[in-house]
């Protein structure tokens, strides 16, 4: 940083203050290295820097000034500290002033006014000052005890606020009692409705009960009506005993008497030596066919069952696209 400056190199100035902020973030500078540095960019009169660490320091004085090297700091540095914006509280500052004023018997009268005069003695709670202020010798026994008397006179407000809220809650709680017997007397009243809405209530439940039960039978009902429904709506027409030959290709056309909806159909294979491959198509007209189903694998005889999706139709095609002897295969 002092080279950096002498040489007027303020992009690396700034370099060096960002590289120092990421180490203190990142808590790897050791706290002795961390006063160690405060020495040093105090006496030089790096301000921004000097914020850095003394915001370190603050934020870790109960630690930090446990350590010996802190009674070693340099009195400009315990003067920044003193002065600066602190998050610590009062007394954690003031501890740690104490511990470094233990060995600094040559220190200046002046100076150590100047410090002690960072410190307001109303900041600090009656235990502190009893506790620890006090038994530091650093205020007059007059000084402590008038700001001790103030804190009293505060507790005494406090205590006739309390008082009279007191009071005013028995008041309150007098005329809730009141307000309780009336209800008690209320309810004692209610009792024998309630009693009385009770049974009714049983009965409404039998009633809503046995209503219950006509409504499961009526759904159960319904449901078997939709069963049916569906069911007459899936309607199935069944080819039966036609005869297919062997060898060649061939088709077999129907024509159904009205438009129906299907999605199955079955039909038998009669000759149970032979396996066929078949493909099922479906038309409005006789013209223009849909392809239904293609059983490409020469596997199937016997009866046959086959669903798909249900489609309107007025014509139904079953082409038979090969067939296989089984016995001479």
């Amino acid at each position: 940083l002092e080279t950096s400056r002498f040489f007027c190199l303020e992009p690396l100035v700034e370099g060096v203050l960002e590289y120092l902020e990421y180490l203190l973030d990142s808590q790897k500078v050791e706290s002795t290295d961390c006063l160690a540095a405060l020495d040093f960019l105090v006496l030089h009169n790096f301000a921004r820097a000097s914020d850095l660490f003394l915001a370190f320091i603050d934020q870790n004085l109960s630690s930090i000034s446990s350590l010996p090297e802190f009674d070693t700091v340099s009195e400009c540095s315990m003067q920044a500290l003193l002065k600066y914006d602190k998050t610590s509280t009062d007394i954690v500052l003031f501890t740690a002033l104490s511990k470094w004023l233990e060995n600094k018997g040559s220190l200046p009268a002046n100076v150590k006014m100047e410090m002690l005069s960072c410190f307001d003695l109303e900041q600090f709670s009656k235990n502190d000052l009893v506790k620890i202020v006090r038994k530091t010798n650093f205020f007059d026994d007059k000084d402590i005890c008038d700001v001790l008397e103030k804190h009293l006179e505060k507790l005494g407000e406090a205590v006739g606020s309390n008082e009279f809220h007191i009071e005013a809650q028995n008041k309150q709680i007098e005329a809730m009692q009141g307000q309780i017997e009336a209800q008690n007397t209320k309810i004692e009243e209610n009792e024998a409705i309630e009693e009385a809405a009770e049974e009714a209530a049983l009965e409404q439940e039998c009633r809503i009960h046995a209503q219950n039960i006509e409504i499961e039978a009526l759904k159960e009902q319904l449901q078997a009506q939709k069963k049916q429904i569906n069911e007459s709506e899936a309607t199935k027409r069944k080819l039966n005993h036609y005869y297919w030959g062997s060898g060649s290709e061939f088709e077999h056309r129907f024509k159904l008497s009205l438009e129906s909806l299907i999605n199955a159909i079955e039909f038998k294979f009669d000759d149970s030596k032979f396996r066929y491959s078949f493909t099922v198509r479906s038309s409005l007209d006789g013209v223009t066919w849909t392809d239904l189903l293609d059983c490409k694998e020469v596997e199937h005889s016997g009866q046959q069952s086959w669903h798909f999706e249900r489609r309107k139709m007025k014509f139904l095609a079953i082409k038979v696209t090969g067939s296989k002897d089984m016995y001479n295969y």
